[in-house]
């Protein structure tokens, strides 16, 4: 245990000599919903929406990215019956249009209809959590008629520019876009175009949808670009769902979550932070009898950054810096199956959280969950020059 402690110093005495010189910290948790492509017919209820939302409200992630085709033809009819159900949305919301939004209007109307009907430009720049959200258009009008592929006009990539150029260098980016960017996938005409914009920005992941499939790919920049399935109809057997993201410094974690989940996280166990924290805080945490087999810990917190270590009865588990977050951060981490399995098997896991700058501590909460969640490595200083390419479903 000695020993544990004298390597855990060190940790963190390097990340506070990197954070004084004047190296870039690992980017802030985010947790958040993904749901794409919920295109109806004019007069549909959009039933299936309304059941994300419901999720989504209860799961309480940060905010919902929407990547596009919220309509199936960009109706008034269409338009007014998807507002219905995201009103009732209790986090934000920010979306992108996609090629079924032009489907049958003029591209005056598409845009003035999109504006309308979120209260969203169909491209923007939003600072998420201590990331920066790019939301593009990508829907391309050929002779007045929409396209079914896509393509940003050179007047959205000149203000994207300009907006990098106000960017730190290295910012964390996340770009949000309806058709998948990397060039091999033939979605996006100019897409080799646009990530030459990010060349020299740190630019993490991209969130797409278009496809009604889940894919990812992991270029030779180590740029992890994650297609998300439809809400409407399906074209892989994964059904028609949502995903969750939650990332943690250079980790991302996603799970997709099919229509017929009906709970993919179930609270187990709670305990309320006690506000500021000026030393270490110890907690236990205890599940309610038969659950899923998977387990996941939430913590929710302003400032940090801070360490937290999960352990069983009798061993420690799990040792972990989260980053600087400057605004309220939810970190959520699935763990991994042998750790889970151990934590069923005690019934308890117990927490301890240090400051390690100025922290108030929300709760600390231990989910159980029957989620799938895949984990990926996003481009990290060590990593960018070298990160070997692959790619596949989801």
């Amino acid at each position: 245990m000695g020993k544990a402690r004298l390597v855990l110093g060190a940790l963190v005495a390097l990340l506070l000599a990197a954070a004084i010189a004047g190296a870039a910290p690992p980017p802030p948790p985010l947790f958040y919903a993904v749901i794409s492509d919920t295109q109806k017919g004019d007069n549909d209820p959009f039933d299936d929406f309304r059941w994300a939302v419901g999720q989504v409200n209860r799961l309480r992630p940060q905010f919902v990215l929407f990547p596009g085709d919220l309509t199936d033809s960009g109706s008034i009819n269409q338009y007014e019956h998807w507002s219905a159900v995201s009103k009732d949305l209790q986090v934000p919301l920010f979306a992108c249009p996609g090629n079924h939004e032009g489907g049958g209007c003029t591209p005056a109307e598409f845009r003035r209809r999109f504006r309308e009907y979120t209260g969203l430009p169909c491209y923007y720049g939003r600072s998420l959590g201590g990331w920066h959200l790019f939301a593009l258009d990508g829907v391309h009008f050929t002779d007045g008629q929409v396209a079914h592929e896509g393509a940003l006009d050179p007047e959205q990539l000149t203000w994207l520019r300009q907006e990098l150029a106000r960017l730190p260098a290295d910012k964390p980016i996340l770009v949000m876009c309806h058709f998948p960017l990397l060039p091999e996938w033939k979605a996006l005409e100019n897409g080799a175009e646009l990530l030459a914009c990010f060349e020299d920005r740190y630019l993490a992941y991209t969130v797409t949808g278009h496809w009604h499939r889940n894919a990812y790919a992991v270029d030779a920049r180590g740029r992890l670009h994650l297609a998300t399935g439809s809400l409407s109809f399906a074209l892989d057997a994964n059904g028609i769902g949502y995903r969750l993201v939650s990332t943690i410094g250079y980790d991302l974690y996603t799970a997709w979550v099919r229509r017929d989940t009906a709970e993919p996280l179930r609270r187990e166990a709670e305990v309320r932070g006690p506000g500021t924290l000026t030393r270490s805080w110890r907690a236990r945490l205890r599940q309610k009898g038969a659950s899923p087999p998977g387990r996941a810990v939430r913590v929710e917190y302003s400032g940090g950054p801070l360490r937290v270590s999960l352990a069983r009865p009798g061993g420690r588990l799990w040792v972990r810096i989260l980053p600087l977050a400057r605004e309220r951060s939810v970190a959520l981490v699935p763990l991994r199956e042998k750790w889970s399995a151990l934590i069923a098997g005690q019934g308890e896991l117990q927490v301890e959280v240090t400051p390690l700058g100025k922290t108030s501590l929300e709760r600390v909460i231990l989910e159980s969950t029957g989620l799938s969640w895949q984990h990926f490595r996003l481009p990290g200083e060590e990593a960018r020059p070298s990160r070997r390419r692959q790619s596949g479903p989801l």
